[in-house]
């Protein structure tokens, strides 16, 4: 009898061995997904994370080139120029808080591939003019 093949998949794939996965019947014996291999070399992996780096260091510069020309948008210069010159405590939070939401919005416009970055700086620079 055979382990149960969705099982099997899980552990080949995730490298996880052991003989509780496995029928009863056969669990004594030795199974070539009861041993602990790595899944990928350590040269893969190396090599896996230089490219991540290099990727994640590409994706920085071109948020901050992105985030660079959306300031210097006529409509996000006037909103943050508001929000630096408001008179009061609520007017300059609620200039504020346009002023990033129009800033973020224009950086999505412009690269789409830094929406989950711009929404995430965008939350926390909300959040903090909201507490």
């Amino acid at each position: 009898m055979k382990c149960h093949p969705t099982i099997l998949g899980v552990v080949l794939i995730f490298g996880l061995a052991s003989s509780a996965w496995c029928h009863p019947s056969h669990a004594s014996r030795r199974h070539r997904h009861h041993v602990r291999r790595p899944i990928v070399s350590k040269s893969m992996m190396a090599s896996l994370e230089a490219s991540s780096e290099k990727s994640e260091a590409d994706e920085e510069a071109r948020y901050e080139a992105v985030k660079a020309e959306a300031k210097a948008d006529p409509r996000i210069r006037e909103l943050k120029e508001k929000s630096d010159s408001a008179e009061s405590d609520e007017a300059a939070r609620a200039a504020s808080i346009a002023y990033y939401h129009a800033l973020y919005q224009r950086i999505r416009d412009t690269d789409q591939s830094l929406t989950e970055r711009a929404n995430l700086a965008e939350e926390a620079v909300v959040r903090r003019f909201t507490r």
